[in-house]
C-alpha cells in the first residue's frame, strides 16, 4: 500500500471557534504544507501562546478612518489609512493585542443606530460599509444599544465545530465585541477594550460568539473586571444584551437566535479564551493552513525594493484564477514538485475516511463522523497526495466552497447500498461540479460499498447520477469499490493520479 508522510488535521474534537453572518467570503489559495503540521490546539494557555504577528510597519497607533461616498448608499466605504496615509485592512493590519489583557475594538456600528455596518471581508483593504440583501441596504428592525463592531485579527473558522456548544460550526467573521461604555461611538473609531464575559450565539446553526468589552476610557471600566461585575455596576446589561441579539430578526418573519452554554453569560477568563483562540484559527488563515474560500487576504511585503499586494477579488477574480492556475502548473513543472490536490465529498456516511485510511494501510475497525475536515498527505507511487477528506453531513455541505481552490483531482463517493439517498447524492454532484474552480479537475466517482448486498453496480450508479450528460470536456472515470475490502480502490487512485499527471507534469 502507500506510505504515508502523513498529518490528521481533524477538525472535529476541539473547542470554540467561529461564524459567518452568510455573505463574508474571500478568495485565496491555502498552502497546503502548512496545514500539515499544525494540530488544533489543545487545552489553551493564556501565557504561553505563541502569536502570529502582523508586520511591524502597520503597528502604528496613528491609524485613521477615511470615508468615500455618502453615508447610507450602496457606494459609501469607510477605509482605513496608517501613518503615511497608505490604506490598511482594519481586520488583518490593526493589531489585536495592546498588553495588560487590553485589545483593540474596531467599531462598525455607533450605539443608538440601526444601520447594519460591517467589515466588507471580501473587498480590497476590507472596508467597512452597510451590509445589503437583494441589492438594498440593510438595517436593524430597531437601534443597537451598544457600540459594535470586531475583534481585529480573529477568525471565526466555519471547518471547526465547537464541541462546548452545540457541535456548531464557525460563521466564517472576525469576532463581534459589544461595548457597553456610555458613550456613543464614530464608525471606524478604534477603541481601547478590556474583554469581560462571552456569549455563544448560535445563528441557524453557525456559532457567532458575541465578547461583551468596556472601553478604557469609560468613567466606570475601573469598576468592572469580569462578568459578576457588570451586573454589579451594569444591572440587567448581560441579559438585555442576550435577548437582544436573540429577537432581532424576528421582526423580518426568522426564527429567534439561540445561545449555547446553558444560554448564560461566560466569565472573563473564556472571553479570553475564545479571543486566543481565535486569534490562532485568523493565524492560520493567514498562513494558508487552512482554506480561505472566498475571504480576501491582504499580503502586504517586498519583492525587490517594490511592495506587492496579493488581493482576489471583485469583477477580476476568473482571470486571476485561470493565471494562477497557469502559473501552478508552470511552477509545478520547474520545482517538480510531484504534488497533487485532492479533494475527497461525498454524502455522509458514504466512506470517504475509510477510503482514505485503507489505501494508507491504516486501521479501519474504529471511524468516527468528519464534523469538518481530514487532511492526509499519501506518498503514491512518485507523487505526494495532499488528501482533504470533509465532512459530507447537510449542515456541512455549504463550506466545501472553502477547499475547491486549487485542486487536481476530485473524488465523490456514493454509497451505492443507500438507494433512498441518491437522488440527493446526484444533485449535490450536480452542483458542484458547476463550480468554475473545481471546472479542470480530474474527476473519479467510487462506487462505494459494493461487497453489500443489494448494492447498485457501477453502469447503474452511471444512470442514476447522470454521468453521461456531464460536460463532455470533463475527465472522469467511476469505479466499483469497497473501503471494508479494499477491492477497487488502488484501480481508482491509479487513474486518478496518471490523469492528473498528464495535465500538470506534461514535460516529465
Amino acid at each position: 500500500m502507500a506510505m504515508a508522510a502523513t498529518v490528521s488535521a481533524t477538525r472535529f474534537p476541539a473547542v470554540a471557534a467561529g461564524a459567518l453572518r452568510g455573505l463574508r467570503w474571500r478568495c485565496s489559495p491555502p498552502d497546503h504544507h502548512a496545514l500539515l503540521f499544525s494540530k488544533r490546539p489543545g487545552p489553551v494557555s493564556l501565557n504561553h501562546r505563541r502569536r502570529f504577528v502582523a508586520p511591524s510597519a502597520l503597528h502604528k497607533a496613528d491609524v485613521q478612518a477615511k470615508d468615500e461616498g455618502q453615508p447610507e448608499t450602496l457606494d459609501y466605504r469607510v477605509f482605513f489609512l496608517d501613518g503615511s496615509g497608505k490604506k490598511i485592512s482594519p481586520w488583518h493590519d490593526v493589531p489585536l493585542r495592546l498588553g495588560d489583557g487590553v485589545f483593540n475594538f474596531v467599531v462598525e456600528i455607533p450605539k443608538e443606530t440601526s444601520a447594519k455596518m460591517e467589515v466588507a471581508t471580501d473587498e480590497p483593504y476590507t472596508p467597512i460599509k452597510q451590509d445589503t440583501k437583494k441589492g438594498k441596504l440593510r438595517y436593524y428592525p430597531y437601534n443597537i444599544n451598544w457600540n459594535y463592531g470586531l475583534l481585529p485579527q480573529t477568525w471565526e473558522d466555519p471547518s471547526f465545530a465547537n464541541t462546548e456548544v452545540e457541535g456548531a460550526l464557525g460563521d466564517n467573521d472576525p469576532v463581534d465585541v459589544v461595548e457597553i461604555g456610555e458613550r456613543q461611538a464614530k464608525i471606524g473609531e478604534i477603541l481601547k477594550v478590556k474583554p469581560l464575559a462571552a456569549l455563544a450565539m448560535i445563528d441557524e446553526g453557525e456559532l457567532d460568539w458575541k465578547i461583551v468589552a468596556i472601553s478604557l476610557d469609560d468613567p466606570r471600566a475601573s469598576l468592572v473586571n469580569d462578568a459578576d461585575d457588570v451586573e454589579k455596576h451594569f444591572p440587567g446589561t448581560l441579559t438585555a444584551i442576550r435577548d437582544w441579539f436573540r429577537d432581532y430578526k424576528i421582526p423580518d418573519g426568522k426564527p429567534a437566535n439561540r445561545f449555547g452554554l446553558g444560554n448564560k453569560a461566560a466569565n472573563k477568563d473564556y472571553a479570553l479564551k475564545v479571543i486566543t483562540e481565535t486569534n490562532e484559527s485568523w493565524a492560520k488563515l493567514m498562513k494558508r493552513s487552512v482554506p480561505a474560500g472566498e475571504l480576501s487576504l491582504l499580503l502586504i511585503g517586498s519583492l525587490g525594493s517594490s511592495s506587492f499586494l496579493l488581493c482576489l477579488v471583485g469583477s477580476a477574480r476568473s482571470f486571476v484564477r485561470s493565471i494562477m492556475g497557469l502559473l501552478s502548473i508552470i511552477r509545478k513543472i520547474k520545482k517538480k514538485e510531484k504534488e497533487m490536490r485532492i479533494l475527497m465529498v461525498g454524502l455522509d456516511n458514504s466512506g470517504k475516511t475509510t477510503i482514505v485510511l485503507k489505501v494508507n494501510g491504516e486501521d479501519t475497525s474504529v471511524i468516527s463522523p468528519t464534523l469538518g475536515f481530514n487532511i492526509k498527505t499519501i506518498k503514491y507511487q512518485k507523487y505526494s497526495l495532499n488528501i482533504w477528506d470533509v465532512g459530507g453531513q447537510k449542515t456541512i455541505r455549504s463550506y466545501w466552497r472553502n477547499y475547491f481552490e486549487q485542486t487536481d483531482g476530485l473524488v465523490w463517493v456514493v454509497d451505492s447500498s443507500d438507494v433512498r439517498r441518491l437522488d440527493d447524492c446526484r444533485s449535490e454532484l450536480e452542483n458542484l461540479l458547476k463550480e468554475e474552480r473545481l471546472s479542470g479537475a480530474s474527476l473519479l466517482i467510487f462506487a462505494n460499498k459494493q461487497d453489500i448486498q443489494g448494492a447498485l453496480k457501477p453502469a447503474d450508479i452511471v444512470k442514476v447520477l447522470n454521468l453521461d450528460a456531464m460536460d463532455k470536456t470533463r475527465h472522469w472515470q467511476i469505479v466499483g469499490c469497497s473501503a471494508y475490502t479494499g477491492e477497487g480502490l488502488l484501480e481508482g487512485f491509479d487513474w486518478l493520479v496518471q490523469d492528473i499527471a498528464s495535465r500538470i507534469y506534461m514535460l516529465d
